[in-house]
């Protein structure tokens, strides 16, 4: 049976103590196909040059375990270390986009 390893994409930054995503990755870390799960945030500086530009192969990212909960000042994530994307099987997008940045974004048709 193969396990698969997952880096997540996220921003601690945009959330909140009641995040489903905390809950939601312990839950798949427990399960059977899951060899592991990483969380790479884009509030870690050091990943800066990923979520801009894509251009790294590598991320610093913390290994998911019952521990993982929100922190206000994302203290959880300090002891991240530098991972290979490219050794993960799945990449799991989960980013907030800030709501002003949604409104510019908004495709207004024009009525003839």
């Amino acid at each position: 049976m193969k396990k698969y390893k997952i880096l997540v994409l996220t921003d601690h930054k945009t959330h909140g103590k009641g995040e489903s995503i905390y809950r939601l990755l312990i839950a798949m870390n427990k399960n059977v196909y899951c060899e592991n799960i990483f969380v790479a945030t884009r509030g870690d500086g050091r990943n800066k040059i990923f979520y801009e530009h894509f251009d790294a192969q590598t991320v610093f990212a913390k290994k998911v375990d019952d521990q993982f909960q929100f922190t206000i000042n994302g203290t959880w994530y300090l002891d991240s270390i530098s991972v290979n994307i490219s050794e993960f099987d799945i990449l799991f997008l989960r980013i907030d986009q800030h709501p002003r940045k949604c409104l510019n974004t908004i495709h207004k048709p024009k009525y003839v």
